[in-house]
């Protein structure tokens, strides 16, 4: 079970800058894995969405701030977490969710985000975002991560946000619009899959 506390203020750390809890179930007892993973700046709000993941002998945790920065830690052993990756300031994202593709056996992150005519991750101020999910896939280590294709959704998000999910280890992405009112109907929805092709 991954937890997040994007409100909390660490021990000896800025205000709110968040907490990411990671616990283990044995059917009796539940455990907390490895230390606290605790955000690093006021109100940077760690937490606000958490993915945790094992796979090949690593273990990930992937956590979304309130400000829009994706955070990607590792467990070192001895109760710590090191921080392997951060998304750029200056790319501001909605959504995440982690996957693995066991035909490569790689991770792979979704990132949502939204533009008004852009082609960089920021917010709109007026109604009528267009949703966009990036893909990264980690390369030889878990310190680097690639680009592998940015989706645009075809209809906006009308500021309703966005849900995501993986299915077939990563190359179906599901894309979920609660804004959309391609139906006809104000805020009805859609949903959207996406098929990568290859591996």
């Amino acid at each position: 079970l991954a937890m997040g506390s994007p409100g909390s203020t660490p021990d000896n750390r800025d205000s709110a800058a968040g907490l990411v809890h990671i616990y283990s179930y044995d059917g009796t007892t539940t455990t907390q894995v490895g230390g606290d993973i605790e955000g690093s700046g006021v109100d940077q709000g760690l937490g606000k969405q958490v993915v945790y993941m094992e796979y090949g002998g690593n273990t990930l945790v992937m956590a979304l701030t309130q400000t829009g920065i994706v955070e990607v830690f590792r467990s070192a052993g001895n109760s710590n977490w090191l921080n392997s990756f951060t998304t750029p300031q200056d790319e501001i994202y909605t959504q995440l969710q982690l996957g693995i593709n066991q035909v490569t056996g790689k991770f792979t992150a979704a990132l949502g985000y939204t533009t008004c005519g852009i082609l960089i991750p920021l917010p709109c101020l007026i109604d009528g975002e267009t949703g966009h999910v990036k893909l990264l896939e980690n390369g030889q280590n878990l310190n680097t991560w690639n680009e592998e294709v940015d989706l645009e959704f075809s209809s906006a998000l009308n500021n309703g946000g966005m849900a995501l999910g993986f299915a077939l280890n990563t190359n179906v992405i599901v894309a979920g619009i609660p804004g959309s009112n391609d139906s006809g109907f104000a805020n009805s929805g859609r949903v959207q899959v996406y098929r990568r092709s290859g591996n």
